[in-house]
């Protein structure tokens, strides 16, 4: 064996995670929904101890070195012991080695060894070695080789079964040395090693690797008595079985696969050898479950899977000692019985204090525990590490208590979720838990997430921390009833952010009477722009001025290029919505002579797009657009400085003004806001919730912003002024290196300028003069796209249509204030 291979040994942490278990106890109790008594309390306490598993974890250091991509494929038990299979990549220097090593432990997570994957029969040690030494990792030749070789092996599709393990092995190689003799070769072996990582044969899978036919391992199976079964999708469908010596049998018929091999998603063993498979319906919208038995070649009948289960992620299905499906996804781990409606959940990852999207492999062990790895992100490094071991359900007696704050919404950001978790495992005295509003939603109803939480909040069960959806909710109702807190008065109250200046005008557009309920981290202005030199130095415009300018142009210019008819209004509604509907008052103008004129328009725009539109140079000719005065504006985010070289210098090639979208109000550029927060007004614990939340407005987090715009004034003007710079990268040695802006037109590539300081000045002065927030409401959309084709088809007049339009949005608006 080699000096440099390194015999390693697993240290088993058996202690409760820090913040899990602190032993702090708030005497006071509480109550996490204010105002609501101690029977609510009582019930949010109970939320933090919940699905609470400890994890006795694994110690992997020295597996993986410097740079190494690591995870685990594979995990599995076998005769009193875990066996998991690390692959393990490294993207360094001329090579993208790729190994394997076996991991083997006792059900205690104790007795830890660790074998080196042979790669090849041609290899006679027991460890795969990198590059020279095998042959077997993947290599890139010298870059001064003319054209360059490329050898690739990997190993997929692990399984156990006996005293052995199999896996499906590929082997890549190109040579493109020699331009007149191309070497190419794919070939796809079927490998059997021992339980110490030792390979005992490896069988070509000659029928795969066939040029001339298409084919493919849809499912491979080992069987006890060392043979193995793969099930075959592509040309032709059936079954091929390797004998213990793998030998390989004629491709053979199975019945009923078809439907899973067209529209497969995943498999997995059950205990009683039978293959579990799931499958989509042939729209590709349900899903559904079945089993496939090796001894007859009868596939199940499929059982509908609930929408729930896809609209919310099932990953890395494994199948329990009961036949349940175990999966995760970014909320935990759940288990679903076949012909529920619906998964419960198994483990909460935030309850649990690990900040996880995922497991990459699940191993059920009995009811309480289970086996389970996941990848890790180093920062420093860049690389993924590898974490996990054995997870231990923690009786909810055995938790302490704490002061409980509920955060929920829709969509949980990945960055909050890890917050949460960093705060739970630091504070002795409270808990964040997360409701995750998302488990609710399906394919079929996308909005039962906000359903319920609408029924939460006015029921009087409103989270302690609220994520807004400015597209999807409404505050206005909640305000009303006095649920929401000051963000105002904290601010003026906090002794760091009272000092702090902010984008005043982001402020005072998304202010409810006066007041400030939203904690607002970021935003971003949506606005059109167009050539000065066309449009002139105004900074708003109605439609009829829009269409008097485009009249004046060439028959072919458009107003905002190939804009569709339902595009329009969608843009209108988020545009100006606003200014056609008031939600305190419950006020509708959409008979009104301006939404008519937007009608007009809308007519004069295409339905949809001709078949051959995206044939020919149509890419060039969208690229040139602008400056070839065929479109006259173009929509422009301002979600980063830098962004708007390309913008104004690239795609016009000369100076712009910010004239908006064409309306009456006098303001055709809008404030979106991009996830913003809201506290519970009688929340027992507010002081802490905002002292968790205030982190969005202090410069520590403002100062990381990227892609939008901070809310604070001093990031605001540091973050424009890198647009009038080279932008730059960090090299190796830790210096800054510039490079050029660069745009293509015409197929030509040219060099950009960054922003000059007047450039940066108008834009500036720009964002800071929007004060109107964007609204959207898909209700009264669809209500505008229902009625409008009768006018589109001339069977009703515009006027006729915008009463109606009028009417039904006007009931809409007032039932729902």
């Amino acid at each position: 064996m080699k000096m440099w291979k390194r015999v390693l040994g697993f240290v088993l942490a058996a202690t409760l995670l820090a913040g899990l278990c602190a032993c702090n106890k708030n005497p006071q109790g509480g109550n996490a929904l204010g105002g609501q008594g101690g029977k609510k309390n009582s019930a949010n306490a109970a939320l933090a101890k919940e699905y609470v598993y400890r994890l006795q974890e694994f110690d992997f250091n020295g597996l993986q070195e410097k740079g190494d991509d690591a995870y685990v494929r594979f995990v599995s038990e076998h005769d009193g012991r875990i066996y998991a299979m690390m692959q393990i990549y490294n993207y360094t220097g001329n090579s993208d080695n790729r190994r394997y090593k076996l991991i083997s432990t006792n059900t205690e997570g104790a007795d830890a060894k660790v074998y080196d994957m042979q790669m090849s029969m041609e290899d006679d040690q027991q460890e795969s070695v990198p590059d020279e030494e095998t042959g077997a990792a993947d290599t890139i030749a010298e870059p001064e080789a003319e054209g360059y070789v490329y050898e690739s092996t990997s190993i997929s599709d692990f399984t156990i079964s006996g005293d052995r393990i199999y896996g499906e092995k590929s082997y890549y190689f190109e040579d493109y040395r020699d331009p007149d003799n191309y070497v190419h070769e794919n070939n796809t072996y079927i490998c059997c090693w021992d339980l110490e990582g030792k390979m005992i044969w490896e069988s070509p899978m000659d029928y795969l690797s066939n040029e001339e036919s298409w084919h493919y391992i849809q499912a491979f199976v080992a069987q006890e008595d060392g043979t193995a079964i793969l099930l075959i999708g592509g040309d032709d469908c059936g079954k091929i079985v390797l004998d213990a010596e793998g030998k390989a049998s004629d491709l053979q018929p199975a019945k009923g696969l078809d439907k899973f091999f067209e529209n497969s998603n995943t498999t997995a063993v059950m205990p009683d050898g039978r293959l579990l498979v799931t499958y989509y319906g042939e729209d590709w919208q349900d899903m559904y479950v079945a089993t496939y038995d090796f001894d007859t070649d009868i596939m199940s009948e499929g059982v509908l899977l609930p929408s729930s289960l896809l609209y919310n992620g099932m990953g890395n299905l494994a199948v329990d000692a009961d036949g349940d499906m175990i999966f995760s996804n970014n909320q935990g781990v759940f288990k679903y019985h076949i012909g529920d409606e619906a998964a419960v959940q198994m483990m909460s990852f935030v309850n649990s204090d690990l900040y996880l999207n995922s497991l990459n492999a699940i191993l059920p062990m009995d009811d309480g525990h289970f086996v389970g790895f996941y990848s890790e992100y180093d920062e420093e490094n860049y690389n993924s590490i590898v974490r996990g071991g054995i997870f231990t359900k923690v009786a909810p007696e055995d938790i302490p208590d704490k002061e409980v704050l509920v955060l929920g919404g829709n969509y949980i950001p990945s960055d909050l979720r890890k917050r949460v978790v960093d705060y739970n495992k630091s504070s002795n005295t409270h808990r964040i838990v997360l409701k995750d509003y998302s488990q609710y939603s399906t394919y079929d109803d996308y909005m039962a997430a906000y359903t319920q939480m609408n029924s939460d909040i006015i029921s009087g069960n409103m989270p302690d921390i609220l994520i807004v959806d400015s597209y999807n909710m409404s505050l206005d109702n909640y305000i009303s009833k006095g649920l929401l807190a000051d963000i105002g008065a904290l601010i003026e109250k906090d002794e760091e952010l009272s000092k702090t200046e902010f984008m005043e005008n982001v402020f005072e557009a998304c202010k409810v009477n006066g007041k400030l309920y939203e904690i607002i981290p970021s935003f971003y202005v949506q606005t059109y722009i167009g050539k000065k030199a066309l449009v002139g130095d105004r900074t708003s415009w109605t439609m009829e001025e829009a269409r008097q300018l485009l009249s004046t142009m060439p028959e072919e210019t458009t107003l905002f290029g190939d804009m569709m008819r339902g595009e329009f209004f969608n843009m209108v509604m988020g545009m100006c919505g606003n200014d056609f509907i008031d939600v305190s008052t419950g006020k509708c103008s959409f008979d009104s002579a301006e939404f008519i004129s937007l009608m007009e328009f809308a007519k004069t725009l295409p339905e949809e797009r001709p078949e051959d539109y995206y044939e020919g140079d149509w890419y060039t000719a969208y690229q040139s657009q602008y400056r070839e005065n065929r479109t006259l504006l173009a929509s422009c985010y301002i979600s980063d400085f830098q962004n708007l070289v390309y913008t104004i210098n690239g795609s016009f090639g000369e100076e712009v003004s910010f004239v908006g979208f064409p309306n009456a109000s006098g303001q055709g550029s809008v404030i979106s806001t991009n996830t913003s927060y809201a506290l519970a007004a009688g929340s027992a614990n507010l002081d802490a919730a905002w002292d968790f939340m205030r982190y969005y407005l202090t410069d520590e987090y403002q100062s990381g912003l990227s892609w939008q715009l901070p809310i604070s004034k001093k990031q605001f003007d540091e973050q424009a002024l890198k647009a009038t710079k080279k932008p730059s990268y960090e090299d190796g040695d830790g210096k800054q290196v510039e490079y050029d802006y660069t745009w293509w037109i015409n197929d030509e590539e040219m060099i950009l300028d960054p922003l000059t300081t007047e450039q940066l000045d108008t834009i500036k002065a720009h964002i800071a003069s929007v004060t109107k927030r964007t609204y959207y409401n898909e209700y009264v959309l669809n209500i505008i796209t229902e009625e409008m084709d009768a006018f589109y088809k001339g069977q009703k007049s515009a006027s006729d249509v915008a009463s109606i339009i009028q009417s039904r949005a006007k009931l809409y608006v007032n039932e729902n204030r």
